[in-house]
């Protein structure tokens, strides 16, 4: 009877084994998938430029992307830059003063210093995302991936951040200050942190 119980328990644990790795397993899927396709994408085509903006008219410039591996920072001339590579046998990507969409191609790896100030919209499915020392507005709306948000020690923020499925970094530190920058992050199966 003692073995019966033994065999009875080592069952349970393998199928409680089995059925949390498939959990894990389904809610990372696509988050697994991300990873090894960017890694196999051939970004070999180039596109770079820039836009010079008003220093009095701030507007919003959005972004749009699947599969983006990128990194933001402020510009202080009143400039957007951007440098990305992406695809090599996607479609060219849109991209106007206010709108940079990538959506189309098969992935991007960019680099992009954005005007002070300007409201900054995302749009990303798959992404790993560094926004460093922004004094801009921001709304980030993701699925699959990370977006890591590094504060400028001399501006002030608010923070909105949402997520279903994943995890948000407790250090994130509301400004009591009324001119602070707008910062809201929602994002499906990912990590938020900075």
């Amino acid at each position: 009877m003692k073995n019966y119980k033994k065999i009875v328990f080592f069952v349970f644990l393998l199928i409680s084994g089995v059925l949390l790795f498939l959990t894990f397993t389904k809610k990372n899927k696509s988050r697994i998938q991300y990873f090894k396709n960017f890694k196999q994408a051939n970004l070999s085509k180039k596109i770079s430029g820039e836009f010079k903006y008003s220093p009095d008219n701030f507007e919003t410039i959005s972004f749009q992307f699947v599969n983006l591996k990128g990194r933001i920072r402020n510009n202080y001339n009143n400039k957007l830059i951007y440098n990305c590579s992406y695809n090599s046998e996607a479609t060219k990507p849109i991209i106007t003063k206010t709108l940079l969409d990538f959506t189309k191609t098969k992935g991007a790896n960019c680099r992009i210093k954005i005007p002070v100030k300007h409201k900054i919209t995302f749009n990303v499915v798959n992404t790993n995302l560094r926004l460093d020392n922004l004094n801009n507005d921001i709304d980030v709306n993701f699925v699959n991936g990370k977006v890591k948000f590094e504060a400028d020690d001399q501006a002030n923020y608010k923070y909105n951040l949402n997520l279903v499925n994943g995890r948000i970094s407790e250090s994130f530190k509301n400004s009591t200050n009324t001119k602070s920058f707008q910062i809201n992050i929602t994002g499906t199966n990912g990590v938020i942190t900075n």
